[in-house]
């Protein structure tokens, strides 16, 4: 019997030691420790953290923290990734892990940004990953149910599209479309995208596709949506005006597939004009007499080493009666100015002193993120002073009349992850 009782006790030492090798939530506390002190240097305060053993941080880390699935394997855990998107996800080495690493999404969402490692733990390292949005995700997914049928040959549907920049579009601006396909068909199709003007039917950019979906339409099956996706830049020279995103069907021998769908119908809005804009953000303010702010377009997250446009919408209220720039700052919570864009407004091509009354000019400023910048929240200040004296800025009041300090008016707040 004492040699039955020795062998179960070693059974049950070699158990634990297995749960602390696979990572079962025995791992060495200093594996932890030290991704806890890597996020107190460097997540932001509310991002949370995602783990299959969230008990593991429990005391080594300040940051909200998500439990993942321990059973149903990669395909669970990339299904609670993809509904929740956590800032952060800490994976250690295992069959999940290699199957949710090895995912096309996974890899577009999640940096790595640090591993704590142990030669002598096998479920060692622990990765952390870091969320950075696609620019595919931006904009809403728009539903088309916009089908093209030949008799005897079969059809194709639009689903839907996700447009990443839904209203206005600019020359050298990327934006991004997702299109969401379903069909049966007998022969293979070409997709052809296309950016068509309005006014005289002029093509201003065209791209086609031999395999929609990434497979040739004859090997479509009917029931599975396939989805296609395009990073599109307006060439240079667009003009003003409307624009319709279309999508056309081409058989073998270039016959059209039924007419052509819709995507979306676009704006290049003009940099001077006298119609009543609808900025992204509302931001009413005067600066001096002469000058209004309307609102502005913005984005309110980005990354380090990215470059941003702040689009302005001003009114001239009357002649301006000097030459000013403007002046778009990103401040840090310590008062450091961390990137700044000066210049003429529209680009240097409408000085103030051209300025009529009643006119709208939109003014977009690049403001370029260094790659070391801290992440954290930064804020946005927009200002005029005189181009030939620097140091003399208009004054600002906001939308109450209230006169702002040192003569900047605070846009939005910026958060860099």
């Amino acid at each position: 019997m004492g040699q039955i009782k020795v062998a179960r006790l070693l059974g049950v030492l070699v158990l634990v030691a297995g749960l602390w090798g696979c990572g079962s939530g025995a791992a060495p506390t200093s594996l932890y420790r030290e991704v806890g002190r890597w996020l107190a240097t460097n997540a932001l305060p509310d991002e949370v953290v995602a783990l299959q053993e969230p008990e593991a941080l429990q005391g080594m880390t300040s940051q909200p923290v998500m439990a993942l699935p321990l059973e149903g394997g990669a395909s669970a855990v990339l299904a609670a990734l993809q509904e929740a998107r956590p800032a952060y996800c800490l994976a250690a080495r295992s069959v999940t892990w290699e199957g949710v690493q090895a995912d096309p999404w996974f890899g577009e969402h999640y940096r790595q940004v640090a591993v704590s490692a142990d030669a002598q733990v096998s479920f060692s390292p622990l990765v952390l990953y870091r969320y950075t949005p696609s620019p595919f995700d931006d904009g809403a997914l728009v539903t088309l149910a916009a089908t093209r049928r030949v008799p005897e040959v079969g059809h194709v549907t639009v689903e839907a599209v996700q447009l990443s920049h839904p209203r206005r579009i600019w020359p050298g601006e990327p934006f991004y479309l997702t299109v969401t396909l379903r069909g049966e068909v007998r022969e293979s199709l070409r997709a052809v995208l296309m950016l068509r003007a309005l006014a005289d039917g002029r093509i201003w950019l065209r791209e086609t596709r031999e395999q929609p979906g990434g497979l040739p339409t004859e090997a479509w099956s009917g029931e599975q949506s396939l989805t296609d996706r395009y990073h599109l830049v307006p060439p240079a020279g667009l003009p003003p005006g409307a624009y319709a995103l279309e999508l056309v069907w081409l058989r073998p021998n270039d016959a059209p597939f039924g007419e052509a769908v819709t995507l979306a119908q676009l704006t290049r809005p003009a940099e001077v004009s006298q119609v009543a804009p609808s900025p992204d953000h509302a931001a009413p303010a005067t600066f001096g007499d002469a000058i209004a702010l309307l609102g502005y377009d913005a984005p309110l997250q980005a990354s380090p080493g990215t470059t941003i446009t702040v689009t302005l919408y001003w009114r001239a209220l009357a002649s301006a009666p000097g030459d000013y720039k403007v002046f778009v700052h990103a401040f840090a919570a310590d008062g450091t100015l961390v990137a700044q864009h000066d210049g003429q407004p529209a680009n240097w091509a409408y000085p103030t002193t051209a300025w009529q009354a009643g006119d709208i000019i939109l003014d977009r400023h690049p403001l370029a993120l260094a790659a070391n910048l801290p992440p954290g929240e930064y804020r946005l200040f927009v200002g005029l002073y005189e181009a030939a004296a620097p140091a003399t800025r208009l004054p600002v009041r906001d939308a109450e009349g209230a006169l702002q300090p040192d003569g900047h008016l605070g846009l939005a707040v910026l958060r860099v992850r």
